[in-house]
């Protein structure tokens, strides 16, 4: 399974993307950074197409039923997890692609909930400390790799060292774009149908 979290910066001119592909191994789920992105926020909607047109992400995926019928295979749509400080309306919209599973994930940190944005539909509410417990838990059990061919994969590791090491109550753009898949994934229980 393939996961894109999209983070706009608090200052609202720059975006983080994390490609994240999900493995079920030994019981528990491993993620894999495919790519790490840092754009202007008014190329968000241009880097998409690129990460969908990737040809080493998996496009299709057999699934088993319970009850003895023949394996199908089907098209595994990756799911684009989106963040954002502001009612980001264009960049939603334009989000969402036709070949992709769209949610809207609004971070609250602290007692700063706040009133949600007029229009906003928001998937998922979250607060930061869960998405830093989650983080937390799948760096500290090893279950997170970072591709090799990645720009800056030795300066984003030592990152994610540090940040883990001082026990920060806080994320900044790279970790929340990366924190969103793996909050989704460990939360969110994943069901797909087998129809006829």
């Amino acid at each position: 399974m393939i996961l894109i979290g999209v983070s706009i910066g608090s200052t609202g001119d720059s975006v983080d993307i994390s490609v994240v592909r999900k493995r079920f191994k030994h019981l528990k789920h491993y993620y894999q950074v495919l790519d790490l992105i840092h754009c202007p926020r008014e190329k968000t909607l241009d880097q998409i197409p690129n990460i969908l047109r990737n040809p080493s992400l998996p496009k299709l995926k057999r699934i088993y039923s319970q009850i003895r019928r023949p394996r199908k295979i089907v098209r595994e749509r990756p799911w684009i997890l989106f963040q954002s400080p502001f009612s980001d309306q264009n960049i939603v919209s334009g989000l969402k692609h036709p070949d992709t599973t769209f949610k809207r994930i609004r971070i609250i940190i602290g007692m700063n909930a706040g009133d949600p944005w007029k229009g906003d539909s928001a998937g998922y509410t979250v607060e930061m400390t869960e998405l830093i417990k989650r983080l937390r838990t799948v760096i500290e059990e090893a279950r997170l790799e970072i591709v090799d061919d990645i720009s800056e994969t030795d300066m984003f590791c030592r990152e994610i060292n540090s940040w883990s090491e001082t026990a920060a109550e806080a994320l900044n753009g790279r970790l929340i774009s990366l924190a969103l898949p793996v909050w989704f994934r460990e939360t969110i229980p994943y069901r797909q149908t087998y129809r006829v």
